[in-house]
Order: C-alpha cells, then structure tokens, then sequence
C-alpha cells in the first residue's frame, strides 16, 4: 500500500495541471515533481551601454537588450521509504540533463549537443504561444525554453532521513532550486505602430491583448497628455541612441 501513495499524490497534483515539468531537449526526456513551490521569481532586465561626453552630466544611454530570468524552488517530499528512494533516482537523472552529449567518432571527442531544456509550471512557466485552456501540462510540448545555470540540492535535515540499511540514507524531504535564463522561440516588442510582434499578444504568461490595450491608450489609463509628451520624448529617444 505504501507504494502507491507518492503515485497517488502524482495523480492528483497531473490532474490540477499543478506540477513542475523539466525537459531535456538533447536526451528528448523529462522528469516531472509535484509543485510544492518555496521559492519563484519571473525578474526582466533590460540592458543599457553608457558612454561618458566631456561637458556632459549625463551619460549617453544605448540600448543593448532585455532579458528574462526565472528563481525557482520547490520541496519533493517522500511519505516512506520507497518514495524517498524514487525521489533519489529523479533527481539523479534531472542533474544528469545539465551534461552535453559528445561525438566519439574518430578517436577523439568533441562537444555534440548542448544541454537544453523547456520548462512547464501552469500558465507562469510556459511558451506564450501555447496559451489555452487546453494547453498541454507537458514540458516538451508548451514549455519555455531555455538553459538552466545548474540545481541547488538540499535534503532537510530536520525532516529526517529513511535508513534502510547501513550507510544508505534517503532524504525525508529534498530542497530544490535552478536559475532558468529564458530563450524566447517567438518575436518579441512592437512594431512601428505600437502594435505587438508575432508571439507577444499573450507574453508573457498567456494573458492576451497586450497590444490592444497599449495602443487604446494604456492599461487602465487614458491618452491625455500623449500628444504634448511626443516631442520630448522623441528626443530623449534621440540622445539615447534608440531613435
């Protein structure tokens, strides 16, 4: 009986769609965890180059990018001794995906493939393009994609440890973490006339309408004082070196 309740606990959390799906793109598999979140944080940092002009108080600012990061962590929990041994052997394969495949042939080896992954959480990880209801809570499928800068592995010590025999210990509860930097498939900002590319109408967690709403006058805001603000802000546009 005590084999079936991690299985159970799985069922329950698939059937919800409130799981934490992590898919290798290299290897084609996944390992998916019940979504016992701790920790999650969706940062977006834009990127500016400064160049200093003599007289100038100012710096000159050009734009360099924006990019997107995700900080999550969760807690996989085992109920007994074989769910805690299960525990142990997904994350073994989950740490696994972050090596690159090689070629062998000739002799010698050289990098082949590297390690990339799609992540799937509900609507707040997920490739915008796959919006819906129907959506598919498979990684592989409607995932994000992305590389992953390495996993925080902590068992909980206070929790306890499964002692099935001499020197073999299964964590009660494990502490898990990665730093996921984010690979957009679709094109992202506005064209020329303040309407959305293809793929950023429902950017980035599958609410629609970005680009009706920005071009009708704002997010719960009104057009008054666009017209006056323009001029300036053209130019500011022009000393920054993105116009």
């Amino acid at each position: 009986m005590a084999t079936n309740y991690g299985s159970l606990g799985m069922d329950i959390a698939e059937g919800a769609g409130l799981t934490i799906d992590i898919y290798s793109v290299l290897l084609g598999t996944s390992v998916t965890f019940r979504a016992l979140l701790t920790d999650y944080s969706d940062k977006y940092e834009t990127s500016w180059e400064s160049e200093s002009v003599y007289g100038r108080m100012d710096e000159i600012q050009t734009y360099s990018g924006t990019k997107r990061s995700v900080s999550l962590g969760w807690e996989v929990v085992a109920a007994h001794e074989d769910e805690g041994k299960a525990n142990l052997h997904k994350c073994t394969h989950l740490f696994a995906m972050l090596y690159p495949s090689y070629d062998t042939g000739g002799g010698s080896s050289g990098l082949k493939g590297p390690p990339l992954f799609k992540i799937k959480f509900t609507n707040l990880i997920m490739d915008a393009q796959a919006a819906g209801s129907e959506a598919s809570p498979h990684a592989k499928d409607t995932g994000l994609l992305g590389t992953i800068s390495g996993f925080t592995f902590e068992p909980d010590l206070e929790a306890g440890m499964f002692i099935p025999s001499a020197g073999i210990l299964y964590p009660k509860v494990l502490k898990l973490s990665c730093d996921f930097n984010v690979l957009h498939t679709h094109e992202l900002g506005w064209d020329e006339t303040g309407t959305q590319r293809s793929g950023f109408d429902h950017f980035p967690w599958g609410e629609g309408n970005a680009g009706n709403e920005a071009s009708s006058g704002g997010w719960g805001g009104d057009d008054s004082g666009a017209a006056s603000t323009e001029a300036s802000t053209e130019a500011a546009e022009s000393e920054m070196g993105g116009g």
